[in-house]
């Protein structure tokens, strides 16, 4: 049954050896996914409602997107900008280009200000580490990779990270 399917699926996937591994570190990947995507269904849902409701959920968004900036850093509100951007241009509503996104940069900007500042007064220099070296240097600068393994290292790791499991692969 499909019960017995679901049971059995989040069996494997609490008993995969990377799945512990990796839950266990602390990685902030998964909440900063969540944060983003929680964003981007907010302002996707709220493009289809009206009145207060759009209010509120466009305030959401900016929740959302304050936690995943607080979280990650600079591409909390480079992603759902662009997601959301490119879908209103795509789709012609150049009115909502203009007039939705500035209640969430708003609440993302309230949820923001309090560390932003505080983290100002403590380390002025701070934000040039943050956002050149953090954001700009890590994607430009050639001798910037954080894994500096070839892409086989990986293809590798995968049947170890994949145990038990992986002996079931012939069988699937």
């Amino acid at each position: 049954s499909r019960r017995d399917l679901a049971w059995l699926a989040a069996g494997v996937q609490l008993t995969t050896m990377g799945v512990v591994i990796i839950s266990t570190a602390n990685i902030l990947d998964g909440p900063f996914a969540g944060l983003v995507t929680a964003s981007i269904v907010s302002y996707f849902v709220a493009l289809e409602s009206r009145g207060r409701t759009r209010h509120l959920l466009l305030a959401l968004a900016g929740l959302a997107c304050g936690g995943a900036f607080l979280v990650k850093g600079l591409l909390a509100v480079v992603l759902p900008a662009l997601v959301g951007g490119v879908y209103l241009i795509c789709t012609r509503r150049f009115r909502d280009l203009f007039l939705t996104p500035w209640l969430p940069l708003l609440v993302t900007a309230m949820v923001v200000a309090p560390w932003a500042i505080a983290i100002h007064r403590a380390e002025p220099e701070f934000w040039e580490h943050f956002i050149v070296g953090a954001h700009f240097n890590r994607f430009t600068a050639a001798d910037s990779n954080q894994h500096s393994e070839p892409i086989w290292y990986y293809f590798m790791m995968l049947p170890l990270l994949a145990m038990p499991w992986a002996f079931a692969w012939p069988l699937a």
